[in-house]
């Protein structure tokens, strides 16, 4: 494979090589601030999402953000990958990928951890998606499959049967921008609900 040709000024036309520096000068501070501010507002939405009760996130987000809830989970996505890596990791990666790689296998994001820590770069989000699909490929059975398939298939007509087309909303909401985190907080309501409900 031939070695990436690096930019070189010099094979632009003398005024569009001034103005691309000058575009450049701006851009620079704005992408070094780009990572830590994903990171912060992931970690003040998620504080605000503690705060809020059952459906108000979303409201919350749409009304007083004026962003869409999927894009508010992402970011708390990027601060939840923070907890569980490390902030400083997470300010190095492209806020995509830390999102994507959020939701990853535990031995995917300890494969970009390693390689970042060895002084590597953060994989793309295609070769973290390629990855993550490589395991699921490996791991998953037909059966699984077509059995989790028939239990989707109860739980959802359960519910349709159960909510009203507001709460499903909102759940379909939060299932939309679920990762492991929330799928697990989910989960532990719901065991506290039946235990002592």
């Amino acid at each position: 494979m031939p070695a990436k040709q690096r930019f070189n000024y010099s094979d632009l036309p003398t005024e569009k090589a001034r103005e691309l520096r000058s575009i450049a000068a701006t851009l620079e501070p704005l992408l070094k601030e780009l990572r830590p501010t994903a990171l912060k507002a992931g970690q003040q939405l998620r504080a605000a999402k503690e705060i809020l009760k059952h459906g108000g996130f979303g409201s919350f987000c749409r009304d007083v953000m004026k962003t869409d809830v999927r894009m508010c989970e992402y970011y708390i996505n990027i601060a939840n990958l923070a907890d569980e890596i490390g902030s400083e990791i997470v300010e190095k990666m492209p806020a995509s990928s830390a999102a994507v790689l959020s939701s990853a296998p535990p031995e995917i994001v300890s494969q970009v951890v390693d390689e970042m820590e060895d002084g590597g770069k953060c994989p793309s989000v295609r070769k973290i998606k390629e990855r993550i699909r490589g395991t699921r490929s490996n791991g998953e059975s037909v059966a699984t499959v077509e059995h989790d398939d028939e239990r989707v298939a109860n739980v959802a007509s359960i519910l349709m049967k159960k909510l009203e087309k507001r709460e499903l909303a909102d759940l379909m909401d939060l299932l939309n921008a679920a990762n492991k985190y929330s799928i697990v907080a989910l989960c532990d309501k719901i065991h506290s609900h039946l235990a002592f409900g």
